[in-house]
């Protein structure tokens, strides 16, 4: 009886081993497929969630912060404040209602001038020799007391003025800008030059350059407290504007500047240091 009983309490504990077994193998079967569901399950949901909060967050953000974000994503900002995209920008064809051409050269009045003296006049026209005119008078009359002879300082016209206009484009097409103004009248050594010596006296030419000024000097100071360009202003508009009307530029028109050595008192010129002018 005690064999039967220990036999059978033998093949019941075989029997509870092997189950016990079989269940841990489909356990461990299973666990290694659901686990990766798992994973993937959970990678899912946490994007969803940040997806949601990252839109929630932009419909709470004002449209010109989000704006600004998304920009500053895009470009790269140097030390002096320069914006640089780093993506380049789609190339496109103008349209042809945007593309304005402007054939460079002469325009209006301009187109019809066939002589040099026609040109100039485009340029620098009968209202500029007109406040030269005026302005210098003005100034030889506020100075004529100053002289014993009433001929030393005589009041100019139109015609002197043009003359004296004329002789300095002359020698400055010369190339004489910085020779004796003594040579240009000296014709017994032959250096003179016969377009100035028979247009006026070397006196004359002196005293006009002298008294010429570019506006009233009577209310200079009352204008230069506002603009300290007053005695220059109205000449250089009046010519700009002449510019505009009678020429275009082209596209590959570039500017230079140029250093004019110059001593006087005046307001507006600048020191450079270690910059000399060019010596012509």
């Amino acid at each position: 009886m005690d064999s039967i009983m220990e036999s059978r309490i033998i093949q019941w504990l075989h029997e509870e081993f092997e189950d016990e077994e079989v269940i841990v193998s489909e356990s461990d079967g299973g666990e290694e497929e659901v686990q990766p569901m798992e994973q993937e399950d959970r990678h899912q949901v946490q994007e969803a969630v940040s997806e949601d909060q990252s839109s929630s967050s932009e419909g709470d953000m004002p449209l010109s912060e989000l704006a600004q974000n998304n920009t500053r994503d895009d470009i790269y900002v140097s030390r002096n404040g320069t914006r640089w995209s780093k993506t380049c920008p789609s190339a496109t064809r103008i349209r042809s209602q945007n593309i304005r051409f402007r054939p460079p050269g002469p325009k209006g009045a301009a187109r019809n001038a066939e002589t040099s003296l026609s040109c100039f006049d485009l340029f620098f026209d009968e209202s500029i020799f007109e406040i030269l005119v005026i302005c210098t008078n003005i100034y030889i009359d506020k100075i004529q007391n100053q002289y014993q002879r009433e001929r030393d300082a005589k009041r100019t016209d139109l015609v002197e003025m043009k003359a004296l206009i004329g002789l300095l484009l002359g020698i400055g097409v010369s190339h004489s800008g910085r020779r004796n103004l003594n040579d240009f009248w000296d014709n017994s050594k032959g250096t003179g030059l016969q377009l100035v010596y028979c247009t006026m006296s070397i006196n004359r030419f002196r005293f006009l350059l002298r008294v010429l000024p570019f506006d009233d000097v009577n209310d200079r100071d009352e204008r230069r407290r506002f603009d300290k360009l007053a005695p220059i202003r109205t000449i250089t508009q009046k010519m700009v504007k002449n510019c505009r009307d009678n020429f275009t530029p082209s596209d590959y028109l570039t500017l230079d500047e140029q250093l004019v050595g110059f001593v006087n008192n005046l307001l507006e010129t600048l020191w450079i240091h270690r910059v000399y002018p060019k010596q012509t």
